[in-house]
Formats: C-alpha cells, sequence, structure tokens
C-alpha cells in the first residue's frame, strides 16, 4: 500500500522556483540553485528549518545542477593571501554547480567564493556529477563532457 510521508517543515529559500538541489557535508547543509542565478547555502538544523550561511552568485542563467566535491580536502586555493599558507589544504567543502548559461563553476562554501569557472558547453548543463578527479557533465547537445579535477591539485 501506499505510505503517507509526514512533512517536518517547510522554508521559502529563493523569491523564484528552485532548480537543483544538493546535500553538502554530510547531510548537514543544503544547497539551492534557483531561477534568479543564485546559488543559496543552507545549515541543516537539527530541531528542523534551515538556517542561510552563504549566498553565492556569478552564474548569468538559471542554476540547474548542483554537487559536491569529494575533492575538497584536495584542491588548493590558488588565490589564498601571502600571509596564509597558500599550499595548505582547504578545511571546507567545495561545491560544483551548473547553469544554462553553459557554465560551470567551483566554489569555496566556506569563503563564499568562486575558485574555478569553466566554460565552452555549447549548449545549457541539464547534470553534473562529481567523481574522484573527475566532473562528468551533460547537455541538451548530445554530448558528455569529462573534466579532469587532477590539474587542480
Amino acid at each position: 500500500g501506499e505510505v503517507e510521508l509526514v512533512e517536518e517543515w517547510r522554508y521559502v529559500v529563493h523569491g523564484c522556483p528552485v532548480r537543483a538541489l544538493a546535500l553538502i557535508e554530510g547531510g548537514s547543509m543544503l544547497a539551492t540553485g534557483a531561477q534568479d542565478s543564485l546559488i543559496k547555502v543552507w545549515g541543516l538544523q537539527t530541531q528542523g528549518g534551515v538556517k542561510a550561511l552563504v549566498a553565492l552568485s556569478g552564474h548569468m542563467g538559471p542554476v540547474v545542477c548542483l554537487a559536491e566535491s569529494a575533492l575538497r580536502e584536495e584542491i588548493r586555493d590558488k588565490d589564498e593571501d601571502e600571509e596564509e599558507e597558500g599550499d595548505q589544504a582547504r578545511k571546507g567543502p567545495l561545491l560544483v554547480s551548473g547553469a544554462l548559461d553553459g557554465s560551470v563553476r567551483v566554489w569555496d562554501i566556506r569563503k563564499g567564493k568562486a575558485l574555478y569557472g569553466m566554460m565552452g558547453h555549447t549548449a545549457y548543463l541539464s547534470k553534473i556529477q562529481v567523481d574522484g578527479p573527475h566532473l562528468i557533465a551533460d547537455g541538451t547537445n548530445n554530448v558528455m563532457l569529462v573534466h579532469d579535477f587532477s590539474i587542480l591539485l
């Protein structure tokens, strides 16, 4: 038979349609991508509800796919200030996003900024998947692209 699910909480996270969701950091955070080209990251509260953590902007079209990168402990930030240790592995999660503008971006959630951007998709993206050093993206132009993250290490 059918099982009826019980709604635990409801929260308006964007002022427009949400197009992508991703649980990150073992389910302690939720990333949402929306029609307004924004990505928002939320802390999931143990007692229910969400707490706004950061808003990420940079895409020029609706955000339609999100994925956490398992390489978050290995990718190094090439833009670190000289006072900081630029070769030290990062501590926070990395989020990968794709948008209908054909771009893919890699975000440092801890700092709230884009680390890398990739353009060149001839049609908009519909799905991204991160697996080890590989980012796999597909689009509506019947092409699957595999990007190698190892060059960022």
